[in-house]
C-alpha cells in the first residue's frame, strides 16, 4: 500500500469525541450489517469483535476470509456500497490493489477482508483476543442475532 492511496487513517481518529450511547448502538449495527454483507458475499469465517474497551480506534472489527484477491476486493466494494447505502460515511479503503488484506474503515467500524494466507499471518483473533467475539457460522446463522436494545449488554 503505498501512503497516498489515502488518508492516514490513525491520524483522522485521535481526535475523536466520546461516543453517545445512541451512536454505540448504532455502531453495532453497522457492525452487524456488514458482518451480513460479508457473509452474503460468500466470505467465510466472518466474526465481529467488540473492541470499545480496549481502543479508541474503533468501535467494531468485523473479520472475514476471501477465497482470493478479486474476492476480496468485491466484498470490501460491497461493504462500502452497503453502507454508503445506509447512510454511513466511509473513512477510507486500503489494501485493495493487492487483494491479501483489504481494510474498510468507516470509522466506528472497521471491516478486515482477509485472504486466508494473510488472516493466519496477522492473527488479529489473538490480538484482539479479550474482546467479545460474535462468530457466524453458516447452520447457526439464526442464533447469531444480536442482543436486543433492553439487554443489559446496551448498558456497559
Amino acid at each position: 500500500m503505498r501512503r497516498s492511496e489515502g488518508p492516514n487513517l490513525l491520524a483522522a481518529r485521535l481526535a475523536r469525541p466520546e461516543k453517545t450511547p445512541e451512536e454505540k448502538s448504532d455502531s453495532f449495527e453497522l457492525a452487524w450489517l456488514c458482518a451480513d454483507v460479508c457473509w452474503s458475499m460468500r466470505a467465510v469465517n466472518v466474526s465481529v469483535y467488540d473492541v470499545r474497551k480496549l481502543t479508541t480506534i474503533a468501535d467494531y472489527y468485523v473479520l472475514c476470509t476471501a477465497a482470493s484477491a478479486a474476492h476480496a476486493r468485491g466484498v470490501s466494494e460491497e461493504v462500502s456500497r452497503t453502507a454508503k447505502k445506509h447512510g454511513h460515511k466511509k473513512l477510507g479503503v486500503e489494501g485493495q490493489k493487492e487483494g491479501a488484506w483489504v481494510l474498510v474503515d468507516l470509522v466506528d467500524v472497521v471491516v478486515h477482508v482477509f485472504r486466508e494466507e494473510a488472516r493466519n499471518y496477522y492473527d488479529l483473533e489473538l490480538l484482539w483476543g479479550d474482546a467479545d467475539q460474535y462468530l457466524w457460522k453458516d447452520e447457526l446463522r439464526e442464533d447469531q442475532a444480536p442482543p436486543a436494545k433492553d439487554d443489559e449488554y446496551w448498558d456497559s
